[in-house]
């Protein structure tokens, strides 16, 4: 699997759209589907968004798409088959090393919700609702300490302390920090 930037972000739409009724539209009424239509046709939103996606050979399998020079995520969709696979967090780990932002928001479905808790994203609010669409307002702190207790200094996430406890949440054999929560 490759992470790269995806120059034409409408050709992520199909997988965003097939992803959105699989998963998500189940729970939306028709005004939810629609705005969420209406939101990934709209050449001015689309312009405003930088997007990564992960390709297995040249299938796009999972986007992750930021605006607001990387402070808000504004599309996650992985294919259904490749859930729970590490795709969507090699997505993640791509957006964070490429962004220097202290907070990196997001408006989470409820059917992503604890997925993005995984990531290090805490709520920050009651479940919310915008034409039809339910979210749950998150935040994720970007802790980056000059004086990180890891001892291994060349990987790229010393000092990096959240990003490094996301990493290693499912590892039990290689905890840098010593499982320390700096949150």
């Amino acid at each position: 699997m490759k992470i790269r930037e995806i120059g034409i972000i409408e050709d992520a739409l199909p997988l965003v759209w097939d992803v959105f009724c699989k998963y998500e539209a189940v729970n939306y009424p028709e005004s939810g589907k629609q705005a969420f239509w209406d939101a990934i046709h709209s050449e001015e939103y689309l312009q405003t968004l930088h997007a990564y996606g992960a390709y297995e050979e040249k299938r796009l399998i999972g986007v992750l798409a930021t605006r607001n020079e990387g402070r808000h995520i504004a599309l996650f969709f992985v294919d259904g088959e490749y859930h729970r696979s590490g795709v969507g967090r090699r997505l993640w780990q791509a957006v964070l090393e490429d962004n220097n932002s202290e907070t990196i928001t997001v408006h989470s479905s409820i059917y992503a919700k604890e997925v993005y808790e995984h990531l290090g994203f805490e709520q920050t609010d009651t479940v919310c609702e915008s034409d039809g669409i339910k979210y749950v307002p998150m935040t994720y702190k970007m802790l980056i300490r000059d004086d990180c207790p890891c001892e291994k200094e060349k990987c790229f996430r010393h000092g990096h302390c959240n990003e490094c406890h996301a990493h290693h949440a499912d590892s039990k054999r290689c905890r840098p920090c010593e499982q320390q929560v700096y949150r």
